[in-house]
Order: structure tokens, then C-alpha cells, then sequence
């Protein structure tokens, strides 16, 4: 458990936000494409399996999908279903064009079940469409997001145990803070000083761990505090008292 903590300790909050930003984006397109997936294939079943009847009074309905700046629509219609007249609609997968097509023939073959209705020849492979595009274009997008994000973290990790194992002590000095970022409404700082390394070299260094504005302020009160430095990577280094 102190190794997980240690790891992450010099990570900024930003990049974990960024690394669950993407597996939040692959599920977001997965939410909303797999339940409609799903439910095309269940009116691929109608499609096929289903009592054949004509529709009419057939009206065009928005269906909500934009894909690639396509939208897709839907019809509701009327149909006689024995000797009773009943009301169903077709799937969501028309462009307009297509749409008022059929509205101008006023009258469309269909298949229906006690589970739904469906146009008779329903492309389940069509229909599916769009929805396999969102889940091609968030997955890529959130991939490319969590590799980013996992390669900043990992990259912050390794500055601190690069730190943490290779570092050098010594006295800092000109020791200030500025805002680094803000994450959810929560203000982080990172430290700054200037200190002369092992080849007497003036340098001026940064932390790659974050502090809250009251860290920040408590750990700038030393002027001259014991550093651990590896190239231009430091850490404040907590002093015994007597020290």
C-alpha cells in the first residue's frame, strides 16, 4: 500500500482526471450505442419472423441521432392487424431524404409481432450503423485520452522516484510557490526554488508534486530549505528537529 501511495504521490490530479476522462468517454459511447444495437437486433427477428401487413398514414418523426452531421429519423404509421387497427413505427434508421420518400408513397410494407413493428425490409446491418461509428469514434478518442493520460502519469511517477532514489541533498534557496491548476474548484500549487548542484552550477527547479495553498504557504516559511534535487525535479525534505 506505501508503494501505491508513493507512486502516485508526485502525480498531478489533472492526469488521473485525464486517465478516468477516457475510460469515461469508452463507456459513454458503449451507453449509448449498445442498448440501440440490441434493440435493432431484436427488430432483425421482427423482420423476419413477423406477419406481413401495409402501413399507412405514415408521418416522419426526428429520432434524436446525428451521426457525421447525418440525421436519422423514424416513421409512425397505421396498420390493420386482423380485424383491429393498430398504431407502430418503424426503426431509426432513415436520413431524411429517405424519410419523406416513403411519406410521398403513403404506404409501406412492415412485419409485426406482439413485440413491435418493423419496415419489411429492415437492413439490421444498416441500422447499426451509426451506432457502431460513436462506438469507433469515442473508443478512439478515449484511448487516445487514456494513453496520454497513463503516459503522464507514469512519466510524473518516475520523476519522483528518480528523485526519491538518485536525488541529491542540499540547501535551497529563493523558495516560492505558484498556481499550478485548478481541480474541481480545488486550487494546487507547485513549490520553486533555486539551488547550485553537484557541478556548481545555479539552477532553478520545481516540484513535480502539488500542494494545496495551505502546504504551500507552511513549506515556503523555511527559506532555505533541505531539497532533494535530480536535474531540475525537487523535494522538500522534512528535517529532524535539531537539524
Amino acid at each position: 500500500m506505501k508503494k501505491i501511495r508513493a507512486f502516485f504521490e508526485n502525480v498531478r490530479p489533472i492526469y488521473l482526471i485525464l486517465f478516468l476522462f477516457g475510460i469515461l468517454f469508452i463507456v459513454m459511447g458503449a451507453v449509448i450505442s449498445l442498448p440501440s444495437i440490441n434493440e435493432n437486433y431484436k427488430l432483425d427477428k421482427i423482420a423476419k419472423n413477423g406477419t406481413a401487413a401495409v402501413a399507412y398514414n405514415l408521418q416522419k418523426r426526428e429520432s434524436g441521432l446525428t451521426v457525421n452531421d447525418v440525421e436519422y429519423y423514424y416513421l409512425v404509421f397505421d396498420y390493420d392487424a386482423g380485424l383491429r387497427t393498430k398504431s407502430g413505427k418503424t426503426s431509426s434508421s432513415f436520413t431524411e431524404e429517405e424519410a419523406d420518400e416513403i411519406v410521398r408513397a403513403g404506404s409501406l410494407n412492415i412485419r409485426y409481432t406482439y413485440e413491435g413493428t418493423v419496415e419489411e425490409n429492415f437492413d439490421v446491418k444498416k441500422a447499426n450503423k451509426p451506432f457502431a461509428v460513436i462506438i469507433i469514434i469515442c473508443g478512439g478518442v478515449g484511448c487516445a485520452i487514456i494513453v496520454i493520460g497513463l503516459v503522464k502519469i507514469i512519466l510524473s511517477a518516475k520523476s519522483g522516484i528518480n528523485v526519491a532514489r538518485h536525488g541529491v541533498e542540499t540547501r535551497a534557496y529563493d523558495v516560492s510557490y505558484k498556481l499550478s491548476e485548478t481541480v474541481n474548484d480545488v486550487k494546487y500549487y507547485r513549490l520553486y526554488a533555486s539551488y547550485t548542484n553537484q557541478r556548481g552550477e545555479y539552477t532553478e527547479g520545481k516540484t513535480q508534486k502539488l500542494y494545496t495553498i495551505e502546504q504551500a504557504e507552511e513549506l515556503v516559511k523555511n527559506k532555505n530549505p533541505l531539497i532533494k534535487y535530480y536535474g531540475e525535479v525537487f523535494e522538500i525534505v522534512p528535517e529532524k528537529e535539531g537539524d
